[in-house]
């Protein structure tokens, strides 16, 4: 420890929620659990209000800042000047905008970890506020260089699985992949999130099984695909479609509006962390598709996982890794995100034959207990830190 006290941990992110999954739900938690650390979290967020504790990781709010230009420039200079304030002993950075602040912080001779969430090249090329494929592909090139050198010159980095920390392997510097999986201890309650939901159901005479998809209102979560397939299921076979999520545009809301499943679909819009669980646990099934972008191809969906946890069978996409996945661990039924007849036919099976569903919602859930849970991510995080640390 250091000077006999616990090390000072401070994330900091000028993007990102401040109940964030990967960075507060399971990275600040999971290392607040250990004594050996005091963690803190510095976040742009619309409340502002005043430094509070949640579950032993004390946020530090600064304001949240409109526009692109905005949060790369105000809201990071604001992030550093709270997070320098706190005083770490290593810092790790959750967004590719706070690198320059994060070169700021080591050359006052701060620990920074880097932590590259996604592919952001290949992000970058799937941005829609882009001109067009060609526009991306040049600013994507600058990016990159732009990304690895500075990122050269962090304490370590960390990225959200093996390929992208292929990228960054070159650089001389610690790196190590964390996956998102789930906390088991977050879903102990899933059987009784199971009976509450049945007893709901067994009180209300109106009610059916429903499905659920959590990508929001979005083509890149292949709402319009989801939309159209639920019409296509027979009417014989009772069920509702409730989507989670922002809606990326009001326009997108009234294209499904003219297709035959809009009467099927509820949409709740954006969901905490505990409401998305206690509702996906009642699923009879969880959708997660992605359209064919080449940042889709991987499986860093923490949907796909937590649906898993709730022992509820998943339709995904039919790319090789999300099939290799399903079918390894038999816990859903591949689709392609452009096939609403094929989507339909998979719904209409799980609704239908429920010794099926309930097989592959069973071997869903022995997959995270016994491979793909958090528990074994966070000793990696745990050792990672204290080998810069120490």
């Amino acid at each position: 420890m250091a000077a006999d006290r616990p090390f000072r941990i401070v994330h900091m992110s000028s993007v990102h929620r401040w109940n964030d999954t990967r960075i507060f739900w399971r990275m600040c938690r999971g290392l607040a659990k250990d004594n050996r650390f005091d963690v803190h979290w510095v976040v742009a967020t619309d409340d502002t209000s005043q430094v509070e504790v949640h579950d032993d990781v004390t946020v530090h709010p600064v304001p949240k800042r409109r526009g692109r230009i905005n949060r790369a420039v105000r809201s990071a200079a604001d992030v550093f000047q709270t997070a320098r304030a706190v005083g770490g002993d290593l810092y790790h950075l959750h967004d590719p905008e706070l690198l320059p602040q994060g070169w700021r912080l080591r050359r006052l001779g701060k620990k920074v970890i880097y932590d590259a969430h996604e592919d952001l090249p290949d992000d970058i090329q799937e941005k829609p506020w882009l001109l067009n494929s060609s526009v991306a592909k040049w600013v994507a090139k600058p990016i990159d260089i732009v990304e690895r050198t500075i990122a050269k010159r962090m304490s370590g980095v960390i990225t959200a699985d093996e390929e992208i920390e292929r990228r960054f392997r070159n650089l001389g510097i610690p790196s190590t992949s964390i996956h998102n999986y789930p906390d088991l201890d977050d879903f102990q309650d899933v059987a009784i999130w199971k009976q509450n939901a049945q007893r709901e159901a067994e009180q209300n005479e109106s009610h059916v099984p429903y499905i659920v998809t959590f990508g929001g209102v979005s083509k890149y979560r292949c709402i319009d695909t989801i939309v159209d397939a639920v019409g296509r299921v027979p009417d014989s076979i009772p069920f509702k479609l409730v989507v989670g999520g922002n809606c990326d545009s009001p326009q997108l809301m009234e294209e499904l509006r003219q297709l035959p499943g809009f009467a099927r679909m509820d949409y709740v819009g954006w969901m905490t962390h505990d409401q998305m669980r206690t509702k996906l646990a009642g699923a009879a099934i969880s959708i997660v598709l992605y359209s064919r972008a080449k940042i889709h191809m991987r499986i860093r969906s923490n949907r796909f996982f937590e649906s898993l946890a709730c022992q509820v069978p998943v339709i995904t996409a039919d790319f090789p890794e999300w099939k290799r996945a399903v079918q390894t661990y038999d816990c859903g039924i591949p689709v392609s995100p452009e096939d609403a007849d094929g989507l339909a036919k998979a719904i209409a099976t799980l609704l239908t034959d429920c010794d099926t569903a309930k097989r592959l919602g069973q071997s869903g859930r022995n997959a995270l207990t016994e491979h793909l849970n958090w528990e074994a991510e966070r000793q990696k995080l745990i050792e990672f830190y204290l080998t810069l640390l120490e």
